[in-house]
Parts: structure tokens; sequence; C-alpha cells
């Protein structure tokens, strides 16, 4: 929705790391294969970006696909001014894919050099499966990905990872005195109560919030695709999954958005997901986009993604609004912030053309749901239904963000959900129940 990189036609997950005054983000490249390297863009207010390319390519060894993890200070930071990352391959292992994490170093966040072998960090078969024999494709080979560090009180960090544990479904975990060299531990256990367990996880990112340790964890199933939002009283688990706002960034009509990360900025704790504008990951064309930075806000001991007040910079030209039309007009060869109050219940609808269009309709209680409408207001179909489990009140006010196919919705500031229209708008916005409205074009 903000960046697309001129780099490469096809990029996926990404991550951004602060220094200096500068966020450095951090995306996937499809360049000869599937995500065969990573490249960097930067920026100094987290809303305009320079690509600067390739940071990182793939080696020799590697057989399907590079993945990316963060980046986090060497403990001598001082001495070395070294920045670590970490990144994961998979290789032969006699006639088995395997993958691995592997490390690499920066002395300026933008050329990333490559640690030999001896720093690899393998997959710890006290605790975790290497190989599944009898795999039915790869999506059950087991996993060892997305290393993210959590510092320690006693130094060095923790880490969490995508990874297979041995006896129940669950997640990477270790510790790192130097930053570079990593000791696995036992897994950290998940408690699900009455929460129907995930198909698959992926580590989103894992950080410590007033005491208490808030992990986004992904599911990739089609069937249940999505972050889902999970929290422990010790870095050493177990992780419960949160008694509300469960599904942090949930897809459930096809992937609209995924793979939260969190980063640390003078702002507090922020996080930064990709969203996609064409396509879906498995087709030959895709475009993906690098979204709107959210702060990551506790409510009652229960994480939201909420507006990040940077993203004011977005409102480049205030558009003087007909308050008396039924529609309101923008231009469509740039993005728009659109902001007001609903009086629940209330509506909004991206007109498509003269006949369908979009609908956003919030009831009583502030559940959201998103899908295809007719213009008259009939014919809608739920695509998307988004209870974030709060009170919005009678009177709340929305926030909406678009950009070619790609629309964020927000109330009172907290984040409701990403959705990718199936083709763009006209320039005409439908409303009911809606006032005080605002326009700006990016």
């Amino acid at each position: 929705m903000l960046f697309r990189s001129k780099t490469a036609a096809k990029t996926w997950d990404g991550w951004i790391y602060y220094h200096k005054g500068i966020y450095y983000l951090y995306y996937l490249i499809s360049d000869h294969f599937v995500c065969d390297g990573f490249a960097v863009a930067t920026s100094r207010d987290g809303v305009n970006w320079e690509d600067h390319g390739w940071a990182l390519r793939h080696s020799d060894k590697m057989v399907r696909y590079l993945g990316i993890g963060s980046v986090w200070k060497d403990v001598r930071f001082p001495e070395t001014r070294r920045f670590i990352c970490g990144y994961s391959e998979w290789h032969m292992d006699g006639d088995k894919n395997v993958e691995t994490i592997l490390f690499a170093w920066s002395d300026d966040l933008l050329q990333w050099q490559k640690f030999d072998d001896s720093f690899e960090f393998r997959i710890d078969e006290r605790f975790y499966t290497r190989m599944e024999p009898d795999a039915h494709g790869s999506w059950e080979d087991p996993r060892w990905d997305g290393i993210c560090v959590v510092p320690r009180l006693e130094g060095g960090y923790f880490g969490y990872w995508t990874a297979t544990p041995k006896d129940f479904l669950g997640f990477g975990f270790g510790v790192s005195e130097d930053s570079i060299h990593w000791e696995a531990l036992e897994p950290p256990r998940i408690e699900w109560g009455d929460r129907p367990k995930m198909y698959f996880i992926e580590v989103g990112g894992v950080h410590e919030i007033d005491g208490k340790y808030y992990a986004m964890l992904a599911d990739y199933a089609t069937t249940n695709c999505g972050m889902f939002n999970f929290v422990s009283e010790t870095p050493y688990g177990p992780f419960r999954p949160s008694i509300n706002n469960f599904s942090l960034l949930r897809n459930q009509s096809k992937m609209h958005a995924y793979f939260t990360r969190f980063l640390d900025s003078p702002d507090g704790v922020l996080v930064t997901h990709h969203t996609l504008a064409e396509g879906q990951f498995s087709d030959e064309h895709y475009v993906v986009y690098y979204a709107p930075l959210k702060k990551a806000q506790v409510i009652d001991e229960t994480l939201y993604l909420s507006w990040w007040e940077g993203n004011d910079k977005l409102k480049n030209r205030e558009v003087k609004l007909n308050t008396s039309a039924e529609q309101i007009r923008f231009e469509t060869n740039q993005g728009m912030v659109l902001e007001g109050e609903m009086t629940l219940p209330g509506k909004l609808m991206i007109n498509s053309d003269s006949e369908t269009g979009i609908g956003i309709i919030v009831n009583d209680k502030g559940l959201t749901e998103i899908g295809p409408i007719k213009a008259d207001w009939n014919g809608f179909k739920c695509e998307e239904r988004v209870d974030r489990e709060m009170s919005f009140g009678v009177s709340p006010r929305f926030r909406l963000l678009l950009n070619h196919t790609m629309l964020e919705f927000y109330l009172d500031d907290i984040f409701i959900q990403c959705y990718t229209m199936e083709k763009a708008s006209i320039g005409t916005i439908s409303h009911q129940n809606v006032g005080n409205l605002k326009l700006w074009q990016w």
C-alpha cells in the first residue's frame, strides 16, 4: 500500500529495523526462482521509501528458497559496530531437503556479508524434527526458519523461530550469549484451552511489552490463513491464545495481507506486514506492497494493532468535500485517506463501477463485514468478518485508506482489516450514517 519494489517483480515477506533516524525495510525477492534473496529500502519517516536493491543473495547450496528473520545488534556493538542478520536456506541432506539458519553481518545495514558455514545453526534433534520421511508434500517438511530475537536481562538474546517440535505443534526457542552462536532449548508449550489448534505455525514475531511476551504466530493454511495473538508470562512459555482479539490479521476469503513483524522505534513498538494488490503467492503474476506501519497497542493485556501517528504524513493534500452530496469523489491516480464519524450501524461503499462496489458494513456492536455489494446497497456478500471484541460506542471515528485495489479500515484508531478489491475504484465512495468527513490525497 505504501512501498512496492522497483528491484524485482515478485517480492514477499518483509521486516524493518530502525537505527539513528532511518527505517530499513528488508524484503524477500523472487528473481530466478522463489525467494532467492532479500533487498533493502530506507525511509526517514516510515512513509516515503527509497529502494536500494539487493542486500544478500542465496548460496549455491540452496535448493528451495531463502527465508528471512530479523536484524539485531552484536552484543559487542560498541567495539565491532556490527549488526547481525538471520536468514535460512534449504540444503540437500542425502536425498532430502533440510532447512537451516544462517547468519550475516553488516556495518551499514545496506550491504551484508555472510558468516562461513561454521556458524550454521542446524536443527537440534533433541527437541525438533529434522526430516519427515513420509512427507506428502513440501508443506510437511520440518521447518527451521525466521529467527527473531528478544534481549535477555542477563545479556545476549532469546530467539524464537519457525520450527517443528517433536511432540506437539509449536515453534523454536533458544538462546545466544554472543549474538551469533545459538543453542536450541526445549520449545515453549502452547496451552490451547478452548481454541482449536492451528494447522501450521510460522513465527511472525515475539516481543516483551510491560513484562509479558506477546507472540504473533502465523498460519498459512488456506482455511485459516493469517496472524494470531498469543501471550506468555515468561520468555519460556507456556504461550496461550489471547482471550480477545485472537485473530490479529485474518484472511477468510483469500490472502489479503500476511506476516506481521515487530520493530522498535522512537514511537514505541510498531508492526509491519505486506499486502497483496493483485493475485496470490501461488499465481504466476502477483503484486506485493508493504503496508503502513501500525502501533502495537496493549489494552487490558491484549495486543491490538492501531493507527501510527507517523502515517499522518500521508495527508498530503486536503480535498474540499461537498457534504450534501450522496457520494465522495477522489482522484484514483494516488492514494487517499478518508476520516469521519460513523453512527452505528453505518456503511461505506467503494464504488467499482456504476452498478457494484465493495461494502464496509459496521453493526451496532462494532462488528465489521467487508465484501461485494450492489450500488443500491442490496446483494451484499460478506467475505471478511472482523470482531475486535471491544466497545466502540455509538459514534466511533473511522479511517479508510485506499490505494489502487488495497484498502485498510480503522475504528477509533484500532486496525480492523486489510482487503484487496478485484478492481480499483472509479473514484467515488457512497455512505450511510457517516458525518464530519475529511479527505486527503497522498
